[in-house]
């Protein structure tokens, strides 16, 4: 059964997905998924006939994570010390009161600290959460990055 915050994280997704196929024309015409949603175990895919977003239910059994291109919102960048390193853990943890189910990252990339957030494929999406993480005021160093992300397929 899906939570009210997963339905409401799965409209977003699907809205966002609408608005980028409208604007480019670059998902293929086949039948394999657009976008995967792990953790509800759904899959959205495009109508052929009516090129409309479809949800559908997929065994998460089907589903292997890989590494592709992407985007990242990064909400802190400090030093190597151990005050840069408390301060991307406090901001991972604010981070989380806001955007409870959006993937956070906390890690040592030499010679910074760094707190991350999310897995983004497109980039109008990553572009929209940047200004829900600015909207909040909290995260006042967000910018977005190119980075290698997790991403669901189907497993082939």
């Amino acid at each position: 059964m899906l939570g009210n915050k997963s339905i409401i994280t799965l409209l977003l997704w699907v809205v966002a997905l609408t608005a980028t196929a409208q604007r480019t024309d670059t998902i293929s015409h086949h039948d394999w998924p657009v976008w995967i949603l792990p953790n509800d175990s759904c899959v959205v895919v495009r109508d052929s006939a009516t090129r409309q977003p479809v949800i559908h239910q997929v065994d998460s059994s089907l589903m292997v994570k890989v590494r592709v291109n992407g985007f990242r919102v990064q909400l802190y960048s400090g030093g190597n010390s151990r005050r840069d390193k408390m301060k991307a853990i406090e901001m991972a943890h604010t981070a989380k009161m806001y955007f409870e189910e959006t993937p956070i990252y906390t890690q040592f990339i030499s010679p910074h600290w760094i707190c991350r957030m999310g897995d983004f494929v497109d980039h109008a999406e990553a572009l929209h959460m940047l200004h829900e993480v600015r909207e909040t005021g909290k995260f006042p160093e967000s910018v977005l990055v190119k980075c290698k992300v997790n991403s669901w397929q189907i497993a082939r």
